[in-house]
């Protein structure tokens, strides 16, 4: 073989062996995104169900109330119509209230407990199978921070509650109680509307890296 031909042999070889290592490491990098990309849905799912799962309780809490008028106007059979008679609708709608509120306390209580450890978990998740974003770290953290103190509002709730029935109007314990009531809801609101938030960075920075990934395999 002359000079010539050897030298296109080897410029061959060169040609093929760039584009085989570029290859592979077009596909190492494409790898690396998927597990970013599948890690991210797991964050963005468990944040639906953390913000879902709130909301949910918290209509489920307000519709307990309105549900005691509702049963008292109507409550569903003969016998419990005439118990209520005979107890009084007034005193019963007491009692019922009474025992919703207690409900309404359990759930609220064991929702926070679920709710601390799915922002926990999202928390490590962020740091360490996702590419830590300050703006989506700091509304987590301060997702969690919310949840937390909840926790200990809806004990002081629940107990100042119990007193209401039994307090006179003019008590200031029931103006305490309403500020706690309307700084908790609040604060709720505060809390789904920064992890929609979060949702929402989250899912379009998922679909510009899809794009990406998407040309370069193109």
């Amino acid at each position: 073989m002359d000079c010539a031909g050897s030298e296109k042999l080897q410029a061959t070889n060169a040609l093929a062996s760039f584009i085989v290592n570029s290859g592979r490491r077009r596909s190492v990098t494409v790898c690396d995104n998927s597990n970013v990309i599948q890690a991210r849905r797991v964050i963005i799912f468990l944040l639906g169900i953390w913000v879902g799962g709130s909301i949910m309780a918290d209509f489920a809490a307000y519709r307990n109330f309105d549900n005691v008028d509702e049963f008292l106007q109507s409550p569903g059979s003969v016998n419990a119509s005439v118990q209520l008679n005979t107890l009084g609708r007034d005193h019963a709608r007491t009692l019922v209230r009474r025992y919703v509120g207690e409900d309404n306390a359990d759930l609220l209580f064991n929702w926070e407990r679920i709710s601390a450890a799915a922002g926990m978990a999202l928390f490590f998740l962020m740091l360490f199978a996702d590419t830590p974003n300050r703006v989506n770290m700091g509304s987590v953290i301060l997702m969690l921070g919310i949840v937390i103190g909840q926790h200990f509002m809806t004990a002081q709730i629940a107990e100042l509650g119990r007193q209401m029935d039994d307090l006179p109007r003019e008590n200031s314990l029931r103006s305490t109680f309403g500020i706690l009531h309307g700084t908790y809801s609040s604060l709720e609101i505060v809390k789904v509307l920064l992890g929609l938030l979060v949702v929402y960075r989250l899912s379009r920075k998922e679909r510009r890296q899809l794009a990406v990934q998407g040309g370069k395999l193109g």
